[in-house]
């Protein structure tokens, strides 16, 4: 599982448990693929803080991505499709003093 949730996860693990005929293999991620400057530059803005420096980097030879496209044909639903709305429901959760987003 790559789901930045937990709560997530654990759903997803207990959903799929119980399913009648499961497939072999599912992916567990989100629905928005993020790249982790991406995620920092957001979890910044979340919490009011400057934006962390940027580095040049070389771009990396190969971009996989990851689909949850047969965990979500079970019917199955994330409370958190996006690592932003987990991160969202965190901040509020722990009552963390966040910024505009």
């Amino acid at each position: 599982m790559l789901f930045r949730s937990r709560d997530d996860a654990a759903r997803a693990v207990v959903y799929l448990l119980h399913l009648p005929d499961p497939q072999p293999l599912y992916l567990g991620v989100d629905c928005a693929p993020a790249d982790q400057g991406t995620v920092l530059r957001e979890l910044a803005a979340l919490y009011g803080l400057p934006p962390p420096p940027t580095r040049s980097v070389p771009p990396p030879r190969v971009n996989r991505r990851c689909c949850n496209a047969r965990l979500l044909a079970t019917g199955f639903r994330l409370l958190y499709p996006s690592f932003l709305d987990g991160y969202r429901a965190l901040a509020a959760a722990t009552g963390a003093v966040t910024g505009q987003r």
